[in-house]
Parts: structure tokens; sequence; C-alpha cells
């Protein structure tokens, strides 16, 4: 009776194994196939970091670049002003007629107005670097991008307020000749600081195009990405299943074994 029982309980043990779970715990040389997609999945993923990355560090250099211009059309900006201010110093000299008793008071104002020139040249700075103060035209950035590099250098923008105070060194401003003639010398100054400022203001608008077709491309990367995960989860789910049922086989076989050996016990008992 006990080895009845023994031949039974082997026999129900396999016998109860789905038929299917047993064909799908066969491996027909699918190994390969699997490698091969793990493979792919890895490149996949590489070739997505890599490009990411790129991207990232094309935006922060972007953001970088469009900082250090922007910081300088500010300082640009106020510049004029100042240029602007002795401009109406002038003007009303002119218009008072009283250049002998006038003129020291305007040149009183032409010297603070050039002096906060020159502070806002010292002011204007990023990462310590000086953007309107430098007088060999050093390399700020270098943004390096897919579609174009850009190259910022210092400007010298004290070059043209110490032009315009060498031109008021031979002026007295004692006359209508005089103001007009300081009034064509401002209007050169001001003009070379207008080309400092279109020059950053183009190099400016072009970054934050390009920054624009990159944070979308990113965007875009990051969505592929998305659907890639979404596509590949079918998969995962059936190597996970696969993983899983063969986990219970396992276990299964374990409780065969331990069945057996009990009854093998009782027997030699």
């Amino acid at each position: 009776m006990d080895v009845n029982n023994l031949a039974s309980v082997s026999n129900v043990a396999v016998n109860n194994v789905p038929k299917q779970y047993v064909d799908k715990a066969r491996f027909n040389g699918s190994v390969n196939a699997v490698d091969n997609e793990d493979a792919l999945k890895v490149s996949i993923h590489e070739v997505y970091n890599k490009k990411r990355d790129e991207l990232s560090h094309s935006l922060r250099n972007l953001n970088e670049g469009i900082a250090i211009t922007q910081i300088s059309m500010n300082s640009l900006s106020k510049q004029q002003d100042n240029l602007k201010n002795i401009g109406n110093a002038l003007v009303k000299l002119d218009s008072s007629g009283d250049y002998e008793n006038k003129r020291f008071e305007t040149a009183e104002e032409i010297s603070n107005q050039l002096n906060n020139y020159n502070q806002e040249a010292e002011k204007a700075k990023f990462n310590k670097k000086l953007l309107l103060d430098d007088q060999y035209g050093d390399e700020i950035i270098n943004v390096v991008t897919q579609e174009k590099d850009f190259k910022i250098t210092g400007v010298n923008t004290k070059e043209i307020s110490q032009t315009f105070v060498n031109s008021l060194q031979s002026n007295t401003l004692s006359s209508s000749e005089d103001v007009n003639t300081a009034l064509e010398n401002l209007d050169e100054a001001l003009k070379k600081s207008e080309t400092f400022t279109n020059n950053f203001s183009k190099m400016n608008s072009e970054m934050k195009q390009v920054a624009r077709g990159t944070l979308n491309e990113q965007i875009n990367l990051l969505k592929e990405n998305s659907k890639l995960k979404d596509l590949s989860f079918g998969s995962d789910f059936n190597n996970f299943s696969k993983t899983n049922i063969t986990s219970q086989l396992g276990n299964l076989a374990a409780s065969q074994a331990h069945i057996i050996q009990e009854q093998t016990s009782k027997l030699l008992g």
C-alpha cells in the first residue's frame, strides 16, 4: 500500500502540472534572441543618455551665452544713457548762450556722467570676467552647438569714453561752434556703443533661437524614450512571466522531492 501510494504521489504531481506551463518553460534556442534584444535595449539607452547629455550641455552653454549678452546689453544701455545726458547738458549750454558762466557747470556734469559710464563698464561681469572693460578682447565663452558656434569676447567701452575725453582737451565750450563740435564727437561715441549693442543683440537672438530648438529636441527625445519604454513593456512582462513560471516549476519539483523523501523514510521505517 505504501509503495502504491508513493507511485501515485509521483504520478499525480507530474501530471497535474498544466501542459502550457511545461511548454512555456522549455527554451527552444531562444536565448540568443533575448540576448540580442537586451543588447539592443542597452545600445538604445546608451545613445539616448549620450544625446541627452549633449543637449543638456548645449543648453547650459547657451544659457550662459544668453546671460553674458544680456548683461552686456543692459550695461551698454546705461552707458548710452550717460552719453545722452552729456548731450542734454551740451544742448542746455548752447541754448542758454551763457558760455562763459555755464561752461564750467557743464564740464562738471560731463565729468560726472563719464565717471558713471566707466563705473558701469567695471560692474559688467560674468564669472569675474569683465565684459565691457577688456582692452584685449579676451574670450569670455565659446558656446558650441550642433547648429552654430558662438564665440563671445569682451569689448573695451572705456576706449569710447577716453576718446571723447581727449576731444574735449582742446575744446573750451566757449562758443556754439565748440558745443557743436563736442556734440559731433559725442554722436560718434554713441554710434560705437550702439554697434556693440547691435552685435550682442544679434548674438543674443540667435542663441535664444538655437536654445528653443535644442529644448524642443530634448523634449522630443524624452517623448521617444518614453515610447520606447512603453513598447518594451510587453516583452519585459513576458520575460517576467517566463521567469515566474520557471520559478514555480522549481518550487513544485522541490515539493515533490520533499514528498518522495518522506515516503521513502516511511518505507525504510
